[in-house]
């Protein structure tokens, strides 16, 4: 191969004795100035087919940037670059490495300096380009002598096809890959493709949905169970997309994202790299949602997941619209909602969110009594007057605070645990609470909660066996408008305990109940002696 002595000193330091036929035959063609496409096993196979002629062809007399490697992970960009300092070890070379996780202001110093290598990823190759770097530091694909792409496409249909006088050169070895059909003529097979496909190249992915996109919405949301019900996530693919392959490598695939679907989604993809697929894709989308797809001009906009709900139990003009909800979670590389960079941590939490989203519409649908009784919410709201909030909860789900706040519906409630008070202060007014039946556990809990809470609105107090002589003072701070006070005991009362508390009430009390077990005749007379005129 005629490889320059230093390069070939490198070579032997790096216990390269024997090259394969296949990296022979790449970094001939390639020092021949051809370009090739190398279709190799995932190792560093590839890497040493991409460093040898690099190093070859360089003029290191020339300060500048003459080689750009792209490759879809930051792990392999470590590793080309840790390839390419070892072979050139007697050579007089500079190789930067453009990963995340770096100062963005070091990055900029570093490529002002003589640097005659860059390898990084796509898109962080492309975030670098995006910024306001001067030009003098920008990479221009242009002055490179040659531009390396790392990629493994899921198609053999995906590649660039060579020129006439280039050359594909493939391994013995590599996986054969089965074309996926740029005529789309059977849903289900060809969902079966793309999941044979998938798994052929990133080894792990996500559990796919292996019917059509009706059959999944139906398995989503039709159990008779509703803990069961699961919102839709499709996943739409476009091989051409700079995004798709760092996306399945380094987040769609990583185990932390597997298991939470998984767990919680019925997860349905689809490939539009070619037009026809595309167009049928369209036409699936308006069988099933009744709606448009949407309108993806640019590969750069996949990939990209969009979440599937039964349509809100708040909706209106329901007749009108489809019975599916529609949610864009990722476009590209971006976070539809937050805006927010692609990380696995920033995906999870979208997904979260939206499970916590579907999961309260379910709860509504279920237990829509509008729909089931053709009850209105003006009539369900009479009944709730006549129940504490916990029974109205118990009866018609935890959603029924929201239009309790929304009709500012005023509430009783009844031996509150610490759970249920954080859940209510968080989701209604305080002022909608008029009435509270409390034991002393559960008003210690409200003052752990927020000791500076105030029930201005409360003006009927219920106090489950009371012992404190002298503390029912302190009920006044947080209840200052009281008129009801009653003192519930589920044995005898003690009177003078009682008649210590008594001496303490404050002047907004005007009715006081007492409600006891046991004999009662003589513990009325001995009220009506000590309180005659009250």
């Amino acid at each position: 191969m005629n490889l320059r002595e230093p390069l070939i000193r490198g070579v032997y330091d790096y216990d390269v004795e024997r090259l394969a036929a296949v990296q022979q035959r790449a970094i001939k063609r390639c020092i021949s100035d051809h370009d090739i496409s190398v279709q190799a096993q995932s190792n560093t196979e590839k890497m040493k087919a991409i460093a040898i002629p690099t190093l070859q062809q360089l003029d290191v007399k020339v300060v500048d940037y003459k080689v750009l490697i792209l490759t879809p992970t930051q792990e392999s960009v470590q590793e080309i670059q840790k390839i390419v300092l070892a072979l050139s070890h007697y050579v007089d070379v500079t190789c930067y490495a453009c990963i995340n996780g770096t100062n963005t202001r070091n990055d900029v110093k570093r490529l002002e300096a003589d640097v005659q290598i860059v390898v990084g990823t796509p898109g962080c190759v492309y975030d670098m380009l995006k910024r306001s770097v001067p030009l003098s530091v920008t990479i221009d694909v242009n002055r490179c002598r040659l531009t390396a792409i790392h990629l493994f496409h899921l198609s053999r249909r995906a590649y660039c096809i060579p020129k006439d006088d280039d050359e594909e050169i493939s391994d013995d070895n590599t996986f054969d890959y089965d074309s996926y059909s740029d005529e789309c003529k059977n849903e289900v097979v060809d969902i079966e493709c793309f999941n044979s496909c998938f798994i052929s190249r990133y080894n792990f992915c996500p559990m796919f949905f292996p019917g059509s996109l009706q059959d999944a919405c139906q398995a989503a949301f039709t159990s008779k169970v509703i803990k069961e019900h699961r919102p839709v996530l499709v996943y739409i693919h476009h091989d051409r997309s700079i995004f798709s392959n760092i996306f399945c490598l380094n987040i769609f695939c990583s185990e932390i994202i597997i298991e939470y679907l998984l767990e919680n989604y019925i997860v349905w993809p689809w490939d539009i790299t070619f037009e026809l697929n595309k167009n049928k894709l369209i036409q699936i989308w308006r069988e099933v949602f009744s709606t448009e797809f949407l309108n993806i001009s640019l590969a750069e906009q996949c990939p990209m997941l969009i979440g599937i709900m039964r349509r809100s139990a708040r909706a209106k003009d329901w007749s009108l619209t489809s019975e599916y909800e529609v949610k864009i979670l990722l476009n590209g590389d971006t976070l539809t909602c937050t805006q927010e960079k692609l990380t696995r941590e920033t995906l999870l939490g979208e997904l979260i969110n939206l499970k916590e989203e579907f999961d309260e519409n379910e709860q509504i649908l279920s237990f829509d009594f509008t729909t089931r009784t053709d009850l209105c919410w003006e009539v369900i709201f009479e009944i709730t007057k006549y129940l504490s909030l916990n029974d109205a909860i118990n009866a018609f789900s935890d959603n029924i605070l929201s239009f309790v706040h929304k009709y500012k519906t005023k509430v009783h409630i009844s031996e509150p645990s610490y759970v249920f008070i954080n859940m209510i202060i968080r989701k209604i007014k305080l002022q909608q609470i008029i009435s509270l039946h409390l034991n002393t556990n559960s008003f210690s809990k409200m003052k752990e909660l927020n000791s500076s809470i105030i029930f201005m609105n409360v003006i009927s107090l219920t106090l489950l066996n009371y012992q404190s002589m002298n503390s029912i003072n302190e009920y006044k701070e947080y209840f200052p408008n009281l008129i009801r006070l009653c003192l519930w005991y589920d044995n005898q009362v003690n009177f003078d305990m009682l008649n210590k508390i008594c001496s303490q009430f404050w002047s907004s009390i005007k009715r006081f109940e007492i409600r006891c077990n046991g004999p009662f005749g003589e513990f009325l007379s001995q009220i009506l002696r000590q309180y005659p005129s009250q």
